[in-house]
């Protein structure tokens, strides 16, 4: 009887024959014990049995128990008497010799197998039958198809494999003839030997994913010849236009995760034709458990993807003949017995332990939806009341302790007919079918899901909110409550997804829209609408948007907890209100984002409505990134130093930092703190960098012609140093201009020292390599990082001016000073030099060289200027109080 295997049972046969070819290969003198043993309780598994165990073929005709697996409640066999004689089995000897599995009922075996039939398996060699498996205890229906026979062949000759080492370990080999023991051939071959067995394609590669050996089946599917393509690659090979690329990147994956993997796609012949394949992967590792390579086992299944649109149209023109010949048949008498059925039918419906074929009125079948289950009328009743024919009707097929099947189900009355036979019922077994469909019913809602969910977040997207918005936008005027629509930006989120990492910057925005939702409640939609932009809309009036939106930036501001990290963010929002009907979705949108980026300009955490005033500065933001544009072009920018000195006795000038101005001829003056924050949301920072690295290089070049040392520093951005061309650059202008490097200082964020980029942290070495000094700017704002101190990354450490201007205050400072102090603490233990930026007053400098600040610059020692009046005014001066400073 045929053997036909469900989705599940077809996994389960893929994985065991892959787990046996994986130990056939890799087993040795070392481990073959344990790979035995695997091999036997594998095979007991995947059949289901109580006992598997090998007999070796002994001279005299009999078989001796080598070794077996036994489930835990039965007991093991006892070798010494564990023996079938040469006689016992003489009559099923050509069977077995012709490579055919016997049953043998009791009484047959050796005396302390228990009761149950015991399928014996041939293991044969070049002379002859040299062992048997044996596996108790399962069901017969294995003997009953050829296709299962020579599936029990694969299984017999993966044991033996497995066993090859085996010969000279146990004293029953003593007897065996030379030529009936397993040699120790080359692995490849004992794979070969096996797979030619099968009609799957077989493939070994290594971990390169380079062929290393392919069976008869793969070279006369796809034309290629191993001895032509050993040593290439699978993918490359195989695959072509048509190919799903993201499976090939799938498989690479896994074989560099050393992985299993289960797909299909689309490969290709030599002669370009295409074909479909279903494929297991599955890694091979050698005793050590080093990963040597992997096992492909694939089915071609092109002409089941041809023939299925086939199928579907030709389905009812040729029902008939196809469901009486590939399908169960049943002819029923009054009573719903029996009258005749055929093999597929006895497959599907009878149970081994039915005497007779069960009546049509008692098959197991039940309806697949629940809400008519109650009222499911099997179908030969239904034909028997109503005389009605049934065509495709889809039910459920449940047997006790085994997988559901789906059916579908034709039936008519039979008339004017000489037997007994009233009704005929066909049944055709589309499980497959039915689980695919099922499969693309929920890819489909799936698909729609994610047209209208965003995927990190789970809440409605652009699109969706787009569409209730237009909805809501048609119901103005409403005198009770107005449309508003809020856009929420997290304040430096982007800055935390680069530090932390790009799966807590996921995690933290999923754990943001569960707040918003939560706090937001039902009445209020909430949306996210890419990145880290989040909207809510609402009607309410003004005191419930102000309540709303309080209690979201609450919501937001307490701390997270993820990945054992706490994290603190906050929020900007920006609320817009429908004030005509001519408003539109996108406008009102447009008009709370402009509103947002006044909240965030404002510091953050707060939220803005918009109006005339944030559409002003709004305008005066595009108008700064339009400048900025031109400034690149034309030269505009120019840089000021502000003198440092030292808090050693004198207070001797040390240097400068420079700064960087600008004056646009359509703007005026421009500072730093409006422009720059623009040309780092508008990506032309870098540029800016490149270009002020190139006024800096000059500058120092005249001085330095003019015999002026004056060491300084500038101030580069983060996002500068992720470009591999940043430190070359610096490094051959310095060149150009003869500045020695050791007279540079370059000021980087603590975001760029904690930065995970391979390529920011080059430039930091190729700077210190050169012998230019890191400082850390700002120190204490931002995500500092002991580690980076502690591997002298940075010379010297800044400490941000927001601190230092509040020491000598009457109020407020004892948490400033505290910080100031613990920042000069932890660079004197380093090693680092001290720089307090903003000083400006004498009561802040005496505060901070009694704490052991190394050097200070601020308005105390003098503004911001250009080259010339500071090389005219600091460098005569000297000293700290050399003369009187300039304002």
């Amino acid at each position: 009887m045929a053997l036909i295997l469900n989705k599940k049972v077809a996994q389960a046969r893929q994985d065991y024959l892959a787990t046996m070819m994986r130990l056939s290969l890799s087993t040795t003198n070392d481990n073959f014990h344990r790979s035995v043993e695997t091999a036997l309780r594998r095979t007991g598994e995947y059949f289901g049995a109580d006992r598997v165990y090998a007999l070796q073929a002994h001279r005299d005709g009999s078989f001796h128990l080598v070794t077996e697996w036994t489930r835990i409640d039965i007991p093991s066999l006892d070798a010494s008497v564990a023996v079938i004689p040469a006689g016992k089995l003489r009559q099923w000897s050509d069977t077995l010799e012709d490579g055919f599995s016997v049953s043998m009922p009791q009484g047959k075996r050796f005396p302390q197998i228990p009761t149950g039939v015991a399928f014996l398996i041939p293991m044969n060699g070049e002379d002859g039958l040299t062992g048997l498996i044996g596996i108790e205890n399962v069901s017969p229906v294995l003997l009953d198809d050829e296709k299962e026979q020579q599936f029990l062949g694969i299984v017999a000759y993966l044991i033996q494999t497995t066993m090859r080492r085996l010969d000279g370990d146990t004293d029953q080999n003593k007897d065996v003839p030379t030529d009936t023991q397993l040699d120790g051939v080359d692995e490849t071959r004992h794979l070969g030997r096996i797979v030619e067995m099968m009609t799957n394609l077989v493939e070994i590669v290594d971990t390169e994913q380079r062929i290393v050996w392919t069976n008869k089946a793969f070279e006369d599917e796809t034309g290629h010849a191993l001895n032509n393509i050993r040593g290439l690659d699978l993918s490359d090979l195989l695959l072509g236009e048509a190919s799903n690329r993201e499976v090939a990147d799938e498989v690479r994956l896994a074989i560099s995760e050393g992985r299993g993997l289960e797909a299909e796609n689309i490969n290709y012949r030599k002669d370009g034709t295409p074909y479909w394949v279903t494929f297991n992967m599955q890694p091979l590792n050698d005793t050590t458990g080093r990963l040597t390579g992997f096992v492909f086992v694939e089915t071609v299944i092109t002409e089941r993807r041809e023939l299925e649109s086939i199928l579907r149209a030709e389905r009812d023109f040729l029902g008939a003949l196809t469901e009486t010949s590939v399908s169960a048949v049943v002819a029923c008498d009054v009573a719903g017995n029996c009258v005749f059925a055929n093999s597929e039918a006895e497959r599907l419906l009878r149970r081994p332990a039915h005497k007779t074929f069960p009546r049509a009125t008692v098959w197991p079948l039940s309806s697949l939806s629940e809400s008519v289950a109650s009222a499911f009328e099997t179908p030969f009743r239904h034909v028997m009341k109503t005389g009605v024919k049934i065509r495709a009707m889809n039910v459920a097929l449940t047997h006790p302790d085994e997988t559901r099947r789906i059916l579908s189900v034709n039936a008519a009355p039979l008339t004017d007919v000489s037997t007994r036979a009233r009704v005929i019922i066909t049944l055709t077994d589309i499980t497959a079918q039915y689980e695919a469909e099922d499969a693309i019913r929920e890819a489909t809602l799936q698909a729609l899901r994610n047209a209208e969910y965003e995927q990190v977040t789970g809440l409605p997207n652009r699109y969706q909110l787009t569409r209730h918005l237009a909805a809501a936008i048609k119901e103005y005027p409403q005198p009770q409550a107005k449309l508003y629509v809020a856009i929420i930006d997290l304040d430096g989120f982007k800055t935390i997804k680069t530090v932390l990492g790009h799966d807590i910057g996921d995690d933290l925005l999923s754990s943001v829209a569960n707040r918003l939702s939560e706090a937001a409640g039902t009445a209020v939609m909430i949306a996210c609408i890419g990145g880290d932009s989040f909207v809510a809309s609402v009607r309410a009036d003004i005191k419930e948007i102000d309540d709303l939106m309080m209690t979201l930036l609450k919501a937001i501001a307490k701390p997270y907890d993820l990945h054992q990290t706490n994290i603190f963010i906050t929020a900007s929002i920006g609320v817009a209100c429908q004030q005509s009907p001519d408003d539109t979705a996108e406008t009102l949108i447009q008009k709370a984002e402009v509103a947002s980026y006044a909240s965030n300009t404002q510091g953050g955490n707060k939220h803005s409505y918009h109006d005339t005033d944030i559409e002003v500065q709004f305008t005066r933001r595009s108008d700064i990134l339009q400048a900025l544009r031109d400034a690149l072009q034309s030269d505009q920018f120019e840089l000021a130093f502000q003198p440092k000195y030292a808090l050693t006795s004198g207070f001797p000038h040390i240097g400068a930092e420079a700064l960087l101005r600008w004056t646009s001829p359509t703007l005026g003056r421009v500072g730093p703190a409006e422009f720059i924050p623009v040309a780092e949301a508008a990506g032309v920072i870098s540029e800016i960098d490149f270009h002020v690295m190139d006024i800096f290089a000059r500058q120092l070049g005249i001085w330095q012609q003019a015999g002026l040392v004056i060491p300084s520093s500038m101030n580069l951005s983060p996002r500068s140093f992720e470009n591999v061309d940043l430190a070359p650059h610096l490094l051959a202008r310095l060149a150009a201009e003869n500045v020695p490097c050791g007279n540079v200082t370059i000021e980087i964020t603590e975001t760029s020292l904690v930065s995970s980029s391979r390529t920011a942290l080059e430039n930091i070495e190729c700077f210190k390599r050169a012998g230019i000094t890191l400082a850390v700017d700002d120190f204490g704002t931002g995500y500092s990082s002991l580690s980076y101190l502690q591997r002298l990354i940075v010379s010297e450490v800044k400490i941000d001016k927001s601190f230092v201007q509040k020491i000598g205050r009457s109020q407020g400072t004892e948490n400033s000073e505290a910080i100031v102090r613990t920042i000069l603490m932890l660079a004197k233990n380093f090693g680092l030099r001290s720089v307090a930026e903003g000083v400006e007053t004498l009561d802040q400098l005496t505060w901070l060289r009694q704490e052991g600040c190394d050097a200070i610059q601020g308005y105390l020692g003098g503004k911001a200027m250009s080259a010339e009046k500071y090389e005219a005014i600091f460098l005569t001066r000297g000293t700290l109080f050399g003369s009187p400073q300039e304002n």
